[in-house]
C-alpha cells in the first residue's frame, strides 16, 4: 500500500535517460539548426565543469524568473552533468 502511495506521490516516472526527454532532444535539434543558439550553448559547454554548472545555474534561474516552461528549464539542467555536457558539446561541434 505505501509503495503505491509513493508512486502516486512521485507522479509519472522520470525519463530513463536524456534521450527520453523530448524537450532536451528538441533543444539539441534547434541548436544544431540555429547558429546563434548553437554558439551560445557551445560557449557554456566549453567551460570547465565548475564554471559550466555555475553559468547554467544562473541561466536556469533567469529562465525561471522570466516564466520559461518547466520542461524547457529541465532540459537545461541535464547539461550540468559532465557526460551529458561532453556529448552535447561533441554533437554540436560536429554539426550533429
Amino acid at each position: 500500500m505505501l509503495e503505491r502511495f509513493f508512486r502516486r506521490l512521485a507522479g509519472p516516472a522520470a525519463p530513463r535517460s536524456v534521450a527520453d526527454n523530448e524537450t532536451f532532444v528538441r533543444l539539441m535539434q534547434i541548436a544544431r539548426d540555429d547558429a546563434e543558439v548553437r554558439d551560445h550553448l557551445l560557449r557554456i559547454l566549453r567551460l570547465d565543469p565548475t564554471s559550466r554548472r555555475g553559468a547554467l545555474n544562473q541561466y536556469i534561474q533567469s529562465m525561471q524568473l522570466h516564466g520559461a516552461p518547466a520542461d524547457f528549464v529541465e532540459a537545461f539542467t541535464y547539461l550540468k552533468d559532465d557526460a551529458v555536457a561532453e556529448t552535447a558539446r561533441a554533437l554540436l561541434e560536429s554539426g550533429g
